[in-house]
């Protein structure tokens, strides 16, 4: 009779490596959101700054994803006007500053640097957290579908 031994200590230590790193990946979602909003930013119509204040994100586990959701939130309590898709969606003159679909083009702008955050943290689940040079998501894969935004 013959006998095999695998030892799988060596699997078990990268699976509990990679899980640590996955709850860093949250993290790096809230960073992605920040960027977003700083690459908006100067796109929001501005009148009160409350539009501007209205930015809001949320991270949420979706197994096997993790979602991140952005946008403002800038609405008339009593009336209900939601100002912020209002502003969005129409072309208006913004006479202080402002376009119309500042969210997308802003994230336009901020999908090099998000791309490059995600790229960092997802490879390094399987590489330890080195990164080895020619491979990566943002070399023509997109991770965000962007044109739903319009």
């Amino acid at each position: 009779m013959a006998e095999i031994y695998v030892n799988t200590a060596p699997f078990i230590e990268w699976a509990n490596d990679v899980k640590s790193r996955y709850h860093q990946m949250i993290k790096t979602m809230q960073s992605v959101a920040e960027v977003i909003r700083l690459e908006t930013i100067p796109y929001v119509p501005l009148d009160t700054s409350a539009l501007e204040q209205s930015y809001e994100y949320v991270v949420k586990e979706a197994s096997p994803f993790i979602l991140l959701t952005v946008g403002f939130d800038a609405e008339d309590e009593k009336s209900g006007f939601h100002y912020a898709y209002y502003q969005h969606e129409n072309v208006l003159h913004h006479p202080k500053r402002g376009i119309d679909h500042y969210l997308t083009v802003g994230m336009m702008d901020a999908q090099f640097e998000a791309y490059e955050l995600i790229e960092k943290d997802y490879l390094s689940l399987f590489h330890g957290g080195v990164i080895s040079n020619g491979t990566g998501l943002n070399n023509g894969v997109s991770i965000l579908n962007l044109e739903d935004f319009d």
